[in-house]
């Protein structure tokens, strides 16, 4: 970053004059003050949703290539409005099969607006999908699971068509992945099921008392 400085460039100059500060009032002062050396300087931003908001004016910066938005299946719709207003282009990323936005931590005063017919489980990626304008394109392939069995059940279920790849089969392979443990008299009852908690329990630290090192 440093690197790019040119001494000769206006825009440039109060890098040196404002070296030392760090304070979070600082950083925003400086996205304020000077919108073209930031851009210049820094290429590219990983941010959240409420730091581009933050520290992004559209009014300054509302030319950027490209915005691309990761998890977009637990963002709302109306957290992503900001970001369209500040890019050319935006690539959203995610899964229609993960959890939806997560609002039980919405602040309280909230859930008393009139959404009309706001459906609070729909997010940003699946209200782009409904459009059909939007291109959209599929990764079919899997190859982060340490084996194969855990992956297993997803594929299924929601994946058809995705190909994974066998991973290196090491000598407890038959301990590896997910395997079912039955729990007699397990029952759900006043919101919790002690039997099957206490044979999670037991396994975690037979798992423990076995491998830990």
């Amino acid at each position: 970053c440093m690197q790019r400085i040119d001494p000769r460039d206006p825009d440039l100059a109060f890098v040196y004059s404002d070296r030392g500060r760090s304070s979070d009032a600082a950083v925003r002062k400086l996205f304020k003050e000077h919108p073209s050396a930031m851009l210049k300087l820094i290429r590219c931003f990983i941010l959240s949703p409420s730091s581009v908001s933050l520290l992004f004016r559209p009014e300054e910066y509302s030319t950027f290539d490209v915005v691309i938005v990761d998890e977009a299946s637990q963002l709302e719709p109306v957290t992503l409005l900001p970001l369209l207003f500040r890019a050319k282009q935006c690539v959203l990323v995610g899964d229609e099969h993960q959890m939806p936005p997560i609002t039980h931590f919405r602040a309280k005063n909230t859930a008393s607006r009139d959404d009309g017919d706001y459906d609070p489980d729909i997010s940003a990626l699946s209200l782009a999908l409904v459009n059909e304008r939007f291109a959209v394109t599929e990764l079919v392939c899997h190859y982060r699971s340490a084996t194969e069995s855990l992956i297993k059940y997803s594929q299924k279920r929601f994946y058809p068509n995705m190909r994974t790849f066998p991973a290196a089969v090491p000598k407890i392979a038959s301990e590896l992945g997910l395997r079912s443990v039955y729990v007699e008299g397990g029952v759900f009852e006043g919101s919790r099921n002690e039997r099957e908690a206490k044979a999670v329990v037991d396994c975690l630290r037979a798992h423990f008392d076995r491998y830990y090192d």
